[in-house]
């Protein structure tokens, strides 16, 4: 019974998603587990005949035709865009794949409400935005615990009741607008987007539309009880944990306020393996890049402003599918922060291998941070809230150059990888975006090992 789970171990886009892909076709997985997040998932895939797709809701290997997806009830399902990612799966050559996809019941459903609602709170922080996605899911988070207010995949099937639900979400978000912005009642008149958003929520027909448009999109789908989970786990099948952000995100171990929230690391797949008795042993294989990267707000200590010799560090680390649009704002690059690596193995509970992505670009790195002058692992663990975050503003990187004659050539050494990254063993390395291009490089996830 294969079990591997591959979590993030930066700020998100560290390159979960090609990984998943590849571990999908070099161990024959026949079940993706997406146990976190949802749809502001942003998973970049390029098969090796060229074909992209960046995975929201669907899992990372679902260009694989033997592949299933379940969504898990730590999942937030954004049934709209669902449907519209499936059309442009069909339209990349993956036949039906809404017929390969199971959803817990118990997973929470996100409503157009929930989305305006976001945005708005978002911009309503302005230079203090915490880097939301805008699509609703930190607003359906707060609500799980109301049952009179959120929805779930069993309110779907009856219409009349989902419209009542809907209606009582908008008086809600109504009542926290007012609370937000108790002087835009005028704000439309400015033609400002707050005011776009305001207005959008006080439609009256809203709860109507979004009840019949949620209704519709749930027709077909595969909506399964959370046991559905535990026969999974009790096959013989290979299984893989999709992870989404990263830990450095993570809703415990992040910064605040800028976190998802989610556990980002292995807390749900070992919490599913406990709830279910499962006998598999799994696997904790860490992702991160060659080099530190930050999507929108919050603090990045080795960001990297400075030029290289090829020029600006976004020039030498270019960014194939990420940019500044959309409302997280700007993506930062930084250079390698094992320091910040070490805290976040220590707050994951420790990993058996580590993925290593964009080795191709590590030909650019000019310094590595290996530790901070100001600042200690133990001294992040041991702080709280906002206080881990005011640390991490503050620190100052302790960096050792990379000598020039190690930074040529796309294809790095495998010795001067393992070296940089050492005490953590490397059981893939990525040197290029295409599933063509990485390789097991570990004795871990060899298949016979399994």
């Amino acid at each position: 019974m294969q079990t591997v789970a591959v979590v993030g171990l930066g700020f998100g886009d560290e390159g979960k998603g090609s990984v998943v892909d590849f571990l999908a076709e070099e161990l024959s997985a026949d079940w993706i587990i997406r146990a976190n997040g949802g749809a502001q998932a942003g998973h970049n895939v390029i098969t090796g005949d060229g074909r992209h797709h960046t995975f929201s809701q669907f899992s990372a290997g679902s260009f694989r035709p033997r592949v299933k997806t379940y969504l898990s009830r730590f999942f937030f399902l954004d049934l709209l865009a669902l449907r519209t990612e499936a059309e442009v799966l069909r339209s990349k050559g993956v036949s039906d794949p809404l017929s390969r996809l199971y959803i817990s019941s118990g997973a929470t459903v996100l409503t157009p409400l929930q989305r305006s609602f976001n945005r708005l709170r978002e911009l309503v922080r302005g230079k203090d935005a915490h880097g939301s996605c805008g699509l609703g899911i930190g607003e359906a988070f707060a609500l799980r615990g109301d049952p009179d207010l959120q929805v779930f995949p069993p309110d779907l099937a009856e219409l009349s009741s989902l419209r009542g639900k809907l209606a009582r979400q908008q008086d809600y978000y109504l009542r926290e607008a007012d609370r937000l912005l108790p002087s835009c009642a005028d704000a439309r008149q400015s033609g400002d987007e707050i005011g776009e958003l305001r207005l959008d929520l006080r439609f009256p027909p809203l709860p109507r539309i979004a009840a019949e448009r949620l209704h519709a999109a749930a027709r077909g789908l595969q909506f399964v009880s959370d046991e559905y989970a535990g026969r999974i786990l009790d096959s013989d099948a290979t299984v893989l944990f999709e992870g989404a952000q990263g830990i450095l995100l993570d809703q415990d171990h992040g910064f605040r306020p800028h976190v998802t929230p989610s556990h980002a690391g292995f807390t749900n797949p070992l919490q599913m393996l406990r709830e279910h008795d499962s006998q598999r042993s799994m696997i904790r294989l860490g992702v991160i890049r060659t080099y530190m990267t930050r999507h929108g707000a919050g603090p990045l200590p080795t960001f990297a402003v400075a030029e290289t010799t090829d020029g600006t560090v976004e020039a030498a680390l270019p960014e194939l599918h990420n940019n500044a649009s959309g409302m997280q704002g700007a993506f930062r690059r930084g250079w390698p922060d094992l320091a910040l690596l070490e805290y976040a193995i220590r707050c994951a509970g420790g990993i058996d291998g580590l993925a290593l992505t964009h080795a191709d670009r590590f030909g650019q790195i000019r310094r590595i941070c290996r530790s901070y002058e100001n600042l200690t692992t133990e001294d992040l663990l041991r702080a709280e809230g906002r206080e881990r975050t005011l640390l991490l503003e503050k620190a100052i990187p302790w960096y050792e150059e990379v000598p020039p004659d190690l930074r040529a050539g796309r294809t790095v050494r495998r010795e001067l990888l393992e070296e940089t990254w050492k005490g953590h063993p490397l059981e893939i390395i990525s040197h290029g975006p295409r599933s063509n291009e990485k390789t097991v490089t570990g004795s871990l996830l060899r298949r016979h090992d399994l």
